[in-house]
């Protein structure tokens, strides 16, 4: 196995296909982290960059690098050397999940220095008067990400796990299909199929009325909005920090809201299938819970470790039947 691994990796080194996966993923954060500093003023946003364009880059690498092998028959050569169907799998997806682990640690290495460099070098351009107010007051930390570092070390997990359920899928597919351009096909249809199936889940769990409700919760006054300008109606400095404290309290009220009454006008059966269905969905793990949970709260969900779980399930649910399938299947 480890021969395979290797010889995996000396031809995933001399592939431009992963190096050009690097610099597109690298430069798609780079121009979106400028913008996001212009009117955000910190870059904690950007830690989730990562997950929007690494699966992307992976449902065209993984095709394209296993297919190759099934269209030069170098599977059926490893298989009739002698190597067991079930380590060749393995072996091409340590390989696969190891590319997507370069492009992600890459790129998630790039978002931390070149936001710490670019806040550095614009924070006086872009600053407003109340994020120099609450750094003054010892609010906020004088630094590109508000994000406490054991909060950025699980959000970088969450997003890992998820490319690793990534990963397993999409070699299922390539697998199975042997083609590389079906193969990219399925796995762009697969793409957009677990994204609708996430809108589904996710206005089933959150329906308007108790995103509604959760709002009421929060603000319950009729004139008052969830809006971080009225921060600035405050005459007094220390007017303008308790605003951001209240701001900041009714927002975390508002998610805690939303937690406790997801899906109570669902039946208890279907509310804990949909339950179940939204930690599994890589979609609604990265992009839902991580993402608006870092933005608005700076701290990763609280259910960070429940979502590695699923995802190692998923994982292993999808490996263990792509290798079942891939044993019985006969190679040309």
């Amino acid at each position: 196995m480890i021969n395979l691994i290797s010889a995996g990796f000396n031809r995933l080194f001399k592939s431009k296909i992963f190096y050009l996966s690097i610099v597109v993923v690298i430069i798609y954060s780079f121009f979106s982290m400028r913008d996001l500093f212009k009117w955000a003023g910190n870059c904690d946003q950007a830690l989730c960059f990562t997950f929007y364009l690494v699966p992307i880059t992976a449902c065209v690498l993984i095709p394209i690098f296993v297919g190759r092998d099934f269209s030069d028959k170098t599977i059926r050569n490893k298989v009739i050397v002698g190597h067991p169907r079930s380590i060749i799998y393995l072996a091409y997806f340590i390989v696969c999940l190891g590319a997507e682990a370069i492009i992600f640690v890459s790129n998630f290495i790039f978002v931390i220095i070149f936001s710490n460099i670019y806040y550095n070098l614009h924070k006086d351009d872009n600053f407003s008067e109340i994020n120099e107010i609450l750094i003054n007051a010892g609010v906020i930390k004088d630094t590109a990400f508000l994000t406490p570092a054991s909060e950025i070390v699980k959000v970088a997990l969450i997003h890992f796990f998820t490319l690793a359920v990534c990963v397993s899928l999409f070699l299922f597919i390539v697998m199975v299909i042997n083609s590389r351009t079906r193969s990219i096909i399925a796995c762009v249809i697969l793409i957009v199929a677990v994204s609708m199936f996430s809108q589904y889940v996710d206005s089933h769990l959150y329906s308007e009325e108790i995103r509604t409700a959760a709002m009421d919760y929060a603000y319950p006054e009729s004139n008052e909005e969830p809006d971080y300008t009225r921060i600035y109606e405050t005459p007094t400095d220390a007017e303008r920090i308790e605003r951001y404290k209240e701001f900041q309290n009714k927002m975390k009220m508002e998610q805690d809201y939303l937690e406790e009454h997801k899906g109570e006008n669902l039946s208890k059966t279907k509310k804990a299938i949909l339950v179940v269905l939204y930690d599994c969905s890589p979609v609604l793990q990265a992009v839902g819970r991580v993402e608006y949970s870092v933005m608005l709260l700076n701290v990763a969900p609280s259910n960070w470790i429940s979502a590695i779980f699923y995802n190692l399930i998923t994982v292993l649910c999808s490996t263990g039947l792509g290798i079942l399938i891939f044993n019985k299947k006969e190679l040309i």
